[in-house]
């Protein structure tokens, strides 16, 4: 994005932002937890489908079908399966009461879903209820940059807890990563503001402990960026252990970089049991020699593999791509999302 420093409200003339050149795209994220809570009930906001003037920062908000070639998951077995002996990155798959989502096929048919349409003068967003609450597509309109992946099929891989997932856009992993419903339907509603902003809500009761989730994506007027609220309500009068992430997915290329703040010196894997030095590599680490290296560069990894930021201090990291001077910038409280 170029020329917009006036919409970042002074984010842009930090000193580690003019040191990345053109400004970032904005994600910023306000998490809330809240034990033996009551969820309060969201008033649906008019759908705004006109034509719209972009001058004096209008937000639109509606819903459209969208029509995308998908690959079959055939119906689960009737049967419940209470457990099974696989473990997906460390995590165990204690079903019940969902159903296995694992009959993934190669039939591609053509599937029309329900689309939320959230936009304003620079954002374009798109929001799948139907396949979790994914935001699917989120596009910078100065540009036409697409900040996050725009996946163009749903081709579901057997990597979620009961298997079928997609990549792409933001993934909702909420009380467990890869969560049971990521490729299932979720509540959704919509809200306008007094202010002129508007927000998606989607959301679920998780049946498995009875725990439950909302997150609203907001667009304001005149501004760059998307706010994400996370609630988390503990329903139940048993203390649940939690998780929560948002897996993003970018466009990785040879020119893009992922930035860690300058507290980030050392690097560590899912389950902390090996760790690398931060943005330079030295040694080995997960069998590769990075001696040297700079793992910020997307480039310089000859095979998958995953770096999380270790003892982070700062409230933000980020992504850019510089060939394309574009990226984005995710900010939230790290005393309350210790991996922003």
């Amino acid at each position: 994005m170029k020329n917009t420093v006036n919409k970042w409200d002074g984010f842009a003339n930090s000193g580690w932002m003019s040191q990345w050149g053109p400004p970032l795209l904005l994600l910023t994220f306000v998490a809330t937890l809240s034990w033996f809570g009551t969820i309060a009930q969201v008033e649906a906001g008019a759908l705004d489908q006109e034509e719209v003037s972009w001058e004096g920062g209008a937000v639109r908000l509606w819903e459209e079908p969208l029509t995308l070639p998908t690959y079959r998951v055939d119906p689960p077995d009737h049967n419940p399966m209470f457990f099974r002996n696989e473990v997906y990155q460390g995590a165990k798959k204690k079903v019940y009461p969902y159903p296995l989502q694992d009959k993934v096929t190669r039939i591609l048919e053509t599937k029309t879903y329900t689309a939320v349409h959230l936009e304003n003068e620079y954002v374009a967003l798109t929001v799948l209820p139907e396949l979790g609450g994914r935001l699917f597509t989120a596009t910078d309109k100065t540009n036409n940059y697409d900040f996050f992946y725009r996946q163009s099929v749903v081709k579901p891989a057997l990597i979620g807890m009961l298997g079928a997932w997609i990549s792409g856009g933001i993934e909702w992993c909420v009380f467990h990563h890869h969560r049971n419903t990521t490729f299932m339907p979720v509540d959704y509603t919509l809200e306008a503001h007094a202010d002129g902003s508007k927000t998606v809500w989607v959301g679920e009761t998780e049946r498995r402990h009875r725990m439950r989730w909302i997150i609203g994506l907001t667009l304001h007027p005149g501004r760059s960026y998307i706010e994400a609220t996370v609630k988390l309500f503990n329903r139940t009068a048993q203390a649940h252990s939690i998780l929560y992430w948002a897996n993003v997915a970018v466009h990785a290329n040879d020119d893009y970089e992922v930035l860690f703040p300058p507290s980030v010196q050392v690097a560590t894997y899912h389950s902390k049991n090996q760790f690398i030095h931060w943005p330079i590599g030295q040694g080995t680490y997960q069998g590769i020699d990075y001696e040297g290296v700079d793992l910020s560069r997307w480039s310089n990894h000859p095979e998958p593999t995953s770096f999380f930021a270790w003892n982070l201090a700062e409230d933000f990291s980020g992504g850019y791509d510089h060939g394309k001077a574009a990226g984005v910038v995710h900010v939230g409280n790290h005393h309350i999302m210790a991996g922003t």
